[in-house]
C-alpha cells in the first residue's frame, strides 16, 4: 500500500526522465504508440523493483496525478485505487487492478451507498454524500462541526464529483478548492494538473486569494526542479494553452508543503499568502488584453 507521491516520484525521476533525456528520445516519447511500448518495457522493470511477483499495489490518501496513472495503465502495472475519509473508517469507493479507469476512484465498497447532491445540470458535477455503517458518531466535543458534515444518515464528503454510466466516481476537486472568479467556477486542481506538465515544475499548489474586483483569484505556488530555471514569463507563455479565466493571476515561487500522506497542505499556504501583502517572491501574471 502506498500514497500517490511515491509512484509519482518514481515516474518523473526514473521513467520520464530516462525517456526524455535527449531530443530523439523526446520525439519517440511524444508518439503515442512508442510511448506505450516504452511504458511496457518500464513496467517490467517496475515489477522487478517491487519483488517481481507484485499483483496488487494499492494507492490512496490523495489524488493520483493523471500522467503517472496513465503510465501505470500502459505499463500493465497492477495498481488499485482506494478512496475514503477518516470519518468513514475509511474506505468508501475503490477498484481492483483489473477494474481501474483513468482518474476514476471506482465503485462504492460493500455496504456503502453514495449519491451526488446539488448537481450542476451543465457539467453533471455535484457534492458526493455517502451512507454507511462505518460513519463516525461525530467530532469529539464539537457539535457545530458535526452538524455541518452529518445530515441524518448521510455524510457530506466535501468532494465534488461526477459519475459515469458504470457507477464509477470521478473526483473533480475539494468543494472548498473551487473558487468563483469573475463569475466563473474554477477547479484549482485542473490548473495544478496543467502546470505539472511543465518540464521545470517539480510540484505545484494552486490556492484562491481574495480579490476586490473578481471576488477570488487563483495563485500558483510553484516549486522548481533542481538544475532547472523558470520565471514568470516562462510560466505565463506555458499557460496560454489554458482558457484565459483559468490562468493563475499570481505566481509564488516557493516549496510546496505536503503532509506525510502526500496531500498538499493548502491551509498552511492560505495562512501564509492570504494576508494584505504577499511576500516579495509573488509575481503578477501578465494577462492577454
Amino acid at each position: 500500500l502506498s500514497v500517490p507521491l511515491i509512484m509519482e516520484k518514481v515516474f518523473r525521476s526514473q521513467v520520464k526522465a530516462k525517456f526524455t533525456k535527449t531530443k530523439f528520445m523526446r520525439w519517440l516519447y511524444s508518439c503515442g504508440l512508442m510511448r506505450k511500448l516504452l511504458h511496457r518495457v518500464a513496467g517490467v522493470a517496475m515489477k522487478k523493483l517491487f519483488g517481481g511477483r507484485v499483483r496488487f499495489f494499492g494507492i490512496g490518501g490523495a489524488k493520483v496525478e493523471r500522467e503517472t496513472e496513465r503510465f501505470m495503465r500502459e505499463a500493465h502495472f497492477p495498481y488499485a485505487i482506494g478512496y475514503g475519509l477518516t470519518e468513514t473508517a475509511p474506505l468508501l469507493y475503490g477498484s481492483a487492478p483489473q477494474e481501474t479507469k483513468l482518474q476514476m476512484v471506482g465503485k462504492p465498497a460493500i455496504h456503502v451507498e453514495g449519491k451526488l447532491i446539488d448537481v450542476n445540470p451543465e457539467t453533471g458535477e455535484g457534492e458526493l454524500v455517502v451512507k454507511t455503517p462505518c460513519i463516525m458518531q461525530g467530532y469529539f466535543k464539537n457539535p457545530e462541526a458535526t452538524a455541518e458534515i452529518l445530515k441524518g444518515e448521510w455524510l457530506l464528503t466535501g468532494d465534488m464529483a461526477k459519475e459515469d454510466e458504470d457507477g464509477f466516481i470521478f473526483l473533480v476537486d475539494r468543494k472548498k478548492d473551487v473558487i468563483i472568479s469573475g463569475g466563473e467556477n474554477i477547479y484549482l486542481v485542473q490548473i495544478e494538473d496543467f502546470l505539472r506538465k511543465h518540464e521545470a515544475v517539480k510540484d505545484v499548489a494552486v490556492i484562491g486569494l481574495p480579490d476586490a474586483r473578481l471576488g477570488e483569484i487563483a495563485a500558483a505556488v510553484i516549486e522548481i526542479k533542481e538544475g532547472y530555471s523558470a520565471d514568470e514569463e516562462d510560466i505565463n507563455d506555458f499557460c496560454r494553452d489554458l482558457p484565459r479565466y483559468k490562468r493563475p493571476h499570481k505566481l509564488i515561487f516557493a516549496d510546496v508543503p505536503r503532509n506525510p500522506t502526500g496531500k498538499i497542505e493548502k491551509p498552511k499556504l492560505r495562512k501564509i499568502y492570504c494576508g494584505e501583502s504577499l511576500v516579495a517572491a509573488q509575481v503578477e501574471m501578465k494577462l492577454d488584453k
